[in-house]
């Protein structure tokens, strides 16, 4: 099971940058277990291996090719306070070397 268990960086935001691995990759999903007793919301970006960001799209004119990372598809849950899993969607899919940034804090 792919499951990091993380500590706050403080009581009200709380965040992580991730490598996802191999493993991360063949259970198709990552979960980050902040390890408080709060509902969470999350921002997260993802980087390609080389520390770029990945874009919703990336768009070329009619004679290039057309490459899509739809990080939007990921699927993002919230389990249960303090739990953030990212997996895999439609056309979304978790890659070894690729990086998750998590920044996030109280529901309410």
């Amino acid at each position: 099971m792919s499951t990091k268990l993380l500590r706050p960086t403080n009581g009200v935001s709380y965040g992580t940058s991730y490598t996802v691995t191999a493993q991360d990759v063949a259970d198709g999903y990552v979960l980050f277990d902040f390890q408080v007793d709060i509902s969470l919301v999350a921002n997260i970006q993802l980087y390609d291996g080389s520390g770029v960001g990945i874009p919703l799209a990336s768009i070329g004119d009619s004679t290039d090719t057309v490459t899509v990372f739809p990080p939007a598809d990921a699927v993002i849950t919230y389990p249960t306070n303090g739990q953030i899993i990212v997996a895999n969607g439609a056309n979304f899919t978790l890659t070894a070397g690729y990086r998750l940034d998590i920044v996030a804090q109280r529901a309410s």
